[in-house]
């Protein structure tokens, strides 16, 4: 789903990926990844919000906006440190380490396997 700006939408892409089913962009449809349920829930909170309770805004599509496909290393780092748990505490060191795996996996898939380096 391309935006007005003709940039894919970064979470259908996150949609079709946790679903385990993608389009390469030669045609081949993809099927096959296997995400458990905490996973899922976990990419996609982290990534885009979704399940997350009222007023939470701590997902990386809504802290990078309009810089999705044109981010920074540093941006990543920064939106890292500011994490907070759901109750607002601050996020141990090892969580923020898998919400920053969260965000390189998902542009590693766009990379690798959709062929949209940003």
């Amino acid at each position: 789903m391309p935006s007005s700006t003709n940039s894919p939408d970064p979470r259908a892409i996150l949609r079709r990926w946790l679903a385990g089913a993608y389009v390469r962009p030669d045609g081949q449809e993809v099927r096959g990844r296997a995400w458990d349920e905490d996973t899922r829930y976990r990419y996609g909170l982290l990534l885009a919000g979704i399940d997350a309770p009222a007023g939470w805004r701590g997902d990386w599509f809504t802290y990078i906006g309009d810089l999705v496909w044109h981010f920074e290393p540093l941006h990543i780092q920064d939106w890292a440190a500011r994490l907070t748990n759901l109750d607002g505490s601050p996020m141990a060191a090892a969580s923020r380490g898998r919400a920053v795996s969260a965000v390189r996996g998902f542009y590693t898939h766009c990379e690798e396997d959709l062929g949209a380096a940003r």
